[in-house]
């Protein structure tokens, strides 16, 4: 039985024309089409709106605005017409030469049906490469969002950021972000979040202004008890990488507040969002009430979730010291990652394995890790790892001690190394991962050639504590210790940096330099050291003091350096 709105509606396409509609001239086939989208079709419905749909083909030329607009927000609501490629030509045409007849558009009157073009265009992909509709539809949008009304800058905003063709256009975006900064005060959650979302896709540099603005909105809805928890994932996901608005905390403590309470409302989508986005924000890593919220919400998910959420709830709760002895919440999550293994993509394998490799209870996990090398492999052997991601998996796969043999694991990444690029930024990563391997380090001399002559070639874009992180790897590399070029650029960068490091930099420093024969007579390099040892003494722990003790001991260049010398008793131990 249809429901009375069908039933009106059913009424209306056969000739009744309800009281607020009677005065409206209109086209009696858009009119139809509009009432037949509305609800789930009959067959006899659907050979209708089939029959509806050629004549809009054939007739659209001579649609006016009205009833282009109803054809192309209906139309694009309805899936199984998305792909017509004809249907969608025919449409665009019309659009296009509507759109560029607007010689001095009246910006209130045509902004809301821009929006439903943009809208409706939008969601049809054999549409979003047409350079001549989207300029028109750009063009007049520029001139018309002058009269744009909040929800209408929000389409707009929310459906030109999925057309690559205007995602770098400079004056659009500009012109979209002065007139939503205008219309802020008067959009709901909803317009907002389309705001947020569109604009972070937009290959334009915004400044903080309109973050700033955004930010200030979701806590007045709040304050209002307005902000709903389906648009909280968004805002965390967007604002999450915007340094503008970082370190909020009344933004931060807004959504965590709202995430928290709202934990049994969100979907998969949602609470991977949230927990990929908070775990980014340093003031919340001792928010107790929000991660117990998102580990709950996540055990409850976790047989929903694609190899995408699971990938993001594995790096947001790894970035999460508190919840690292939860083992309910990561045996879910190794077991869903067993589930999906061999359906991440290279970015996820490389989330999953850095992620798992921070949680000591997952360490030992001989099935998850199998798993996650089996993937790892065929993604390396097939070049589907980038540079950054290969040196992800090697930092990761190196802290697992069940897979210090896996023959196969290691040769598939050492052989992509060798062929890839390495960036500067990786060279460390590689080089601190690779080392780790015992049966590396006495093999493989094509891999080691490549990451020193690399590293020598990078050195001076190289990161203090990648300096350090490349001396200690190649002192462990047997064929590398008599290369001379390599040990003067490490010993140079170092003497340079070496003030910069972290007082465990500089023990790990001075002991992988020690053994370097040719380098225990290089005064600017040990003086260096030991000014930068003496100066991080009070913060050492055992382990690094012992080693510089050692290192300096079996250098010996500084004995007659009093202050060394007396901070590490180095005579006491010598004698």
């Amino acid at each position: 039985k249809r429901s009375g709105s069908q039933h009106r509606w059913r009424l209306f396409s056969r000739g009744y024309v309800p009281k607020q509609h009677r005065d409206m001239p209109s086209n009696p086939v858009t009119w139809e089409l509009h009432c037949l989208a509305q609800f789930q079709h009959t067959p006899e419905d659907r050979a209708r709106l089939d029959m509806l749909v050629k004549v809009v083909q054939q007739e659209a030329h001579t649609f006016d605005g009205e009833d282009l607009v109803r054809c192309v927000n209906n139309l694009s609501k309805l899936s199984e017409y998305r792909q017509d490629r004809e249907l969608w030509r025919s449409l665009a045409a019309s659009v296009t030469a509507h759109v560029a007849s607007w010689d001095s558009p009246h910006a209130a009157t045509i902004a809301w049906r821009l929006a439903m073009f943009v809208n409706g265009f939008s969601k049809v992909e054999v549409l979003l490469m047409d350079q001549d509709l989207w300029a028109a539809i750009s063009k007049a949008a520029v001139l018309a969002v002058s009269g744009a009304n909040a929800r209408e800058v929000a389409t707009l905003v929310n459906g030109c950021s999925k057309v690559l063709l205007l995602t770098s256009n400079q004056t659009f975006w500009e012109a979209m972000r002065e007139r939503a900064i205008t219309v802020l005060p008067m959009m709901n959650c909803q317009d907002v979040s389309n705001c947020i979302n569109g604009f972070s896709k937009a290959k334009v540099l915004f400044g903080n202004v309109l973050w700033e603005s955004m930010a200030r909105r979701v806590i007045e809805l709040r304050s209002q008890l307005t902000l709903k928890p389906q648009h909280v994932a968004t805002s965390v996901n967007v604002f999450s990488k915007l340094d503008s608005v970082s370190d909020d905390s009344g933004l931060w403590n807004t959504l965590a507040e709202v995430a928290a309470l709202a934990r049994h409302e969100l979907n998969t989508v949602d609470v991977a969002n949230c927990v990929n986005g908070f775990s980014k924000i340093p003031i919340l890593m001792d928010n107790r009430a929000l991660w117990k919220a998102m580990a709950s919400a996540a055990l409850r998910l976790a047989a929903e979730m694609t190899p995408q959420h699971v990938a993001n709830c594995v790096g947001g709760f790894s970035n999460v010291e508190m919840l690292h002895r939860t083992s309910m919440l990561w045996a879910s999550l190794s077991a869903s990652a067993e589930h999906v293994a061999g359906r991440l993509s290279s970015q996820g394998i490389a989330i999953c394995v850095m992620g798992f490799s921070k949680v000591g209870l997952v360490l030992e996990d001989e099935v998850l890790w199998a798993s996650l090398a089996r993937t790892a492999t065929t993604a390396a052997r097939s070049a589907q790892l980038n540079t950054r991601q290969l040196s992800t998996c090697v930092v990761g796969f190196s802290k697992v001690r069940c897979l210090g043999d896996h023959y196969p694991l290691w040769t598939a990444l050492a052989d992509a190394a060798v062929e890839l690029k390495l960036a500067p930024r990786d060279v460390g990563c590689y080089m601190w991962g690779f080392s780790r391997i015992e049966f590396l380090c006495g093999s493989r001399p094509d891999l080691w050639r490549c990451l020193s002559e690399t590293a020598v070639a990078v050195m001076g874009t190289l990161s203090p504590f990648d300096v350090a992180s490349c001396a200690f790897s190649f002192s462990k590399i047997g064929m590398l210790r008599r290369n001379k070029v390599l040990w003067s650029a490490l010993a140079t960068a170092s003497v340079a940096s070496c003030t910069k490091l972290s007082p465990r930099g500089v023990a790990v420093s001075i002991a992988a330099f020690s053994k370097i024969g040719m380098l225990h007579n290089h005064r600017p390099l040990w003086e260096a050291l030991g000014t930068a040892a003496v100066t991080k003494k009070p913060l050492m722990k055992g382990q690094d003091f012992a080693e510089c003790v050692a290192g300096f001991s079996n250098v010996g260049i500084l004995f007659n350096r009093q202050d060394v010398v007396k901070a590490f008793g180095l005579l006491e131990n010598w004698i």
